[in-house]
């Protein structure tokens, strides 16, 4: 699976070797470190991170909480200020931007990763009750990826990289190419999720039709695999193949 793709604002280079070393520890990818405002909004339009690490008081003439001002007018992406100040009027101002989690320096690396995986799923919420999502079948999803929690972690899953989606009794099977993964959801909630390139065409099978290689009568294949159309879905697969075609 993809790792999450971190976007580091500090103007202090030992303070931004020590998150980049941090950050990869945790398995977590940095894009890079930017030390003002404007570099840092021009990187985000680049390189579209999953997170945003935001120092508030860095180089140029915005600081951090007008860089996230403009960066979430245009981005969607949760946002964690990093800083040493914590006086109130500091994080009034911080706190008008939405962040998904404030942290003083210094700071605990614990804390910090904590603070991630507890941003990815708490920034999918926060769309849900803006009636962004899909409720109670939501996944964390950012910049057009799942993100799905594995063990500790949440780990990034491109919707272009996933072959197919199989059900297995109340759990379903995230087939992508780079293994397969298992998620505590009904293939319902799962569709819920996914962008319309997606189709159910089994009851046991949704599809991504990107990644079909051939198809028969009765049959797609992807990879190889041999995956069964239903008769009720025959006509709306053969009026997706025409519309991508």
């Amino acid at each position: 699976m993809e790792q999450v793709k971190v976007l580091i604002v500090e103007d202090k280079s030992v303070v931004a070797e020590d998150l980049r070393l941090c950050l990869e520890d945790f398995g977590y990818i940095t894009l890079g470190v930017c030390t003002n405002g404007f570099d840092a909004i021009e990187k985000t339009e680049e390189l579209s991170p999953d997170i945003l690490l935001m120092d508030i008081n860095i180089n140029g003439p915005i600081d951090g909480v007008e860089t996230v001002r403009q960066i979430t007018a245009t981005h969607s992406l949760p946002v964690i200020y990093l800083t040493a100040y914590s006086d109130s009027a500091t994080v009034d101002r911080a706190k008008s931007t939405h962040p998904a989690a404030y942290l003083v320096k210094p700071f605990d690396p614990i804390d910090l990763k904590i603070a991630i995986d507890i941003a990815i799923e708490n920034f999918q919420k926060d769309r849900n009750d803006k009636g962004v999502s899909n409720g109670e079948h939501a996944l964390p999803v950012i910049n057009d990826s799942f993100f799905i929690k594995q063990g500790e972690s949440y780990h990034k899953v491109p919707f272009t990289n996933i072959l197919y989606v199989e059900a297995d009794g109340s759990y379903t099977k995230i087939h992508t190419t780079q293994g397969t993964m298992t998620l505590s959801m009904n293939m319902k909630g799962v569709l819920s999720n996914l962008p319309s390139i997606f189709l159910k065409v089994h009851r046991s099978f949704i599809v991504n039709l990107h990644m079909v290689d051939k198809f028969d009568r009765n049959n797609l294949y992807v990879r190889e695999v041999a995956i069964p159309v239903s008769n009720s879905n025959k006509d709306i697969l053969t009026e997706k193949f025409l519309k991508i075609s």
